[in-house]
């Protein structure tokens, strides 16, 4: 089986590169020919062609390149605003058939620009797959998609390199007793940071020695709200917010980190917080595999008193759900075990075999 996978790939940080990786790795373990088609980069693998550009042509450029790798089914890794938009008009120059992983959808202004592009996908496409339920349904009831046609693949989970470990020594001063919180994942505005910052000063009253550390960056500059605010600005305000709220002697920004770096830092915090309602999320998936006490606004993947906490998005109430996690330290020790459980039910083999047979019943029916 010959597949053509389009999107976003390392070195670019982006979570659908890493998803993508991870993806086509395992694939290639079940002896599946995978050719990943990006944009123009430097990649040490053979199978990774870096040939898209942002011209206003690219979708055909990208049929072009379809028809040398000559595939028997495509898989196009879909977001709003991951793409160029005209990338998206590929699908009519080619009569390949289209699988499409949806890892979100458009929603108010930042996908007012997106969806007229992703619809013309979306009619193309034999077959969608989705992470979550609420995905599962916006197809069907705003883009008309039949049901039959969407499957419900969770995010993959690498239970081989991310386990529970104890705390070590590492490069980012994370390895003493002390009571740290962790948000982990890329800084923009609809990850809600501010609230988790403003939650952290209630928590700062009751727990004086209490760490936040910030494991992050932006993805680069993108707009948000037509304009009026790019994602640097975004983390600007919340490190001038950690200072307004006088939290800057117990509140780390450390940067971006290295997936190398990304057990030890998991497993070197008391808690993961996500403190925005996330139906697929590399993030917290990793979390789940290194058995960390997770608290969120919402995930289809964690049932609020097994796997996690679920609380509600004010500062007052997360902070209150914070402290009694802290302070209860069997269900804190049930959740942790409970996470890997979890973790280890969703693991990238799997993901794959399940990707595997959605090909063959899209090759099979073309």
């Amino acid at each position: 089986m010959n597949v053509c996978m389009i999107s976003t790939y390392p070195p670019k940080r982006c979570g659908i590169a890493d998803y993508t990786e991870d993806l086509v790795n395992s694939l290639l373990k079940l002896k599946i020919n995978v050719q990943v088609l990006t944009y123009r980069g430097k990649y040490k693998e053979s199978f990774v062609n870096g040939a898209l550009s942002g011209h206003v042509f690219i979708g055909h450029k990208c049929a072009r390149e379809i028809d040398e790798i000559s595939p028997d089914v495509i898989h196009f890794q879909s977001a709003t605003l991951l793409h160029r938009r005209m990338l998206h008009t590929f699908p009519l120059f080619t009569d390949k058939p289209i699988v499409t992983t949806v890892h979100d959808l458009p929603s108010s202004s930042r996908g007012f620009h997106s969806a007229p592009f992703l619809r013309l996908l979306y009619k193309r496409t034999r077959a969608f797959v989705v992470h979550s339920e609420k995905s599962e349904n916006v197809l069907m009831k705003r883009y008309g998609i039949p049901e039959d046609i969407i499957h419900r693949i969770p995010h993959g989970i690498d239970v081989e390199n991310y386990k529970p470990k104890k705390r070590k020594e590492n490069r980012f001063r994370m390895e003493d007793n002390k009571f740290r919180i962790l948000f982990f994942g890329f800084i923009r505005p609809d990850k809600d940071l501010g609230l988790l910052i403003r939650s952290f000063k209630y928590v700062l009253d009751k727990e004086l020695d209490a760490e936040l550390v910030i494991a992050g960056d932006t993805q680069g500059s993108g707009r948000y709200l037509f304009g009026f605010l790019s994602e640097t600005d975004y983390k600007n305000r919340m490190i001038e917010l950690v200072e307004r709220l006088g939290l800057a002697g117990n509140v780390r920004f450390i940067g971006y980190v290295d997936g190398k770096d990304v057990p030890d830092i998991l497993n070197n915090c008391s808690i993961a917080v996500f403190p925005y309602r996330t139906f697929q999320s590399g993030p917290l998936h990793k979390s789940l595999a290194c058995g960390c006490a997770i608290l969120c606004v919402g995930s289809d993947v964690i049932e609020n008193g097994y796997n996690g906490v679920v609380t509600d998005p004010t500062p007052e109430r997360m902070a209150e759900d914070i402290l009694k996690l802290k302070n209860d330290r069997s269900l804190m020790n049930r959740i942790r075990k409970n996470a890997r459980k979890t973790a280890e039910k969703m693991s990238w083999s799997a993901v794959a075999k399940r990707t595997m047979s959605v090909y063959k019943d899209v090759i099979s029916s073309s």
